[in-house]
């Protein structure tokens, strides 16, 4: 397994290991793909700013010491929106590239990439709308965390390590379209 650091500045962002061998020196190659295919001409203005209007509507939680309940609401909020036409009318035009140029089997790694991206790109928006992560809530990552392992349960920790990359080098859909200001 290979250690990566992410930094920004003098910040230590994440401090992991590959779950693959070998997958760090591919994954500049997926990155760059990666930006390609969000932008395809197949995703049109308008479901562009139906992603980013999808996400200036999700809710923000109020810090909340509890356990109980938090998690589980949140959860299901995320699921409401990964399901949500904004975010699938962008995976269907994602999918038949991620199949064409990496196989099927690759996919599901891409759509947890992608989908941890959504999840940044929430905190971009609901943060303070700059480049930076701002973590507003916690509990919302345990929420992505738990509903994409339920999901994805033998792709997950690829397609976590993946979404490293992404945000390293902000390939996520609100980067690309345009939406950080």
């Amino acid at each position: 397994m290979s250690e990566i650091t992410f930094r920004t500045g003098n910040l230590t962002i994440h401090h992991i290991f590959s779950p693959v061998e070998g997958f760090d020196d591919i994954a500049p190659g997926y990155v760059k793909d990666f930006r390609t295919f969000l932008q395809s001409s197949k995703i049109t203005q308008t479901m562009q700013e139906s992603y980013i209007s999808a996400l200036r509507e999700f809710p923000t939680y109020p810090a909340n010491n509890k356990l109980e309940g938090t998690i589980e609401d949140q959860a299901y909020k995320l699921l409401d929106l990964y399901h949500s036409d904004a975010i699938q009318n962008i995976l269907d035009v994602l999918a038949p590239q991620i199949i064409e140029k990496y196989g099927e089997d690759q996919l599901s790694v891409f759509i947890v990439a992608f989908l941890e991206g959504v999840l940044r790109d929430i905190e971009i928006i609901k943060g303070d709308g700059k480049n930076h992560l701002s973590y507003f809530n916690r509990d919302l990552d345990c929420s992505c965390a738990s509903v994409l392992k339920s999901y994805f349960p033998g792709d997950y920790a690829l397609g976590d390590y993946l979404a490293r990359y992404f945000l390293a080098d902000r390939v996520t859909a609100l980067h690309v379209f345009g939406g950080v200001q």
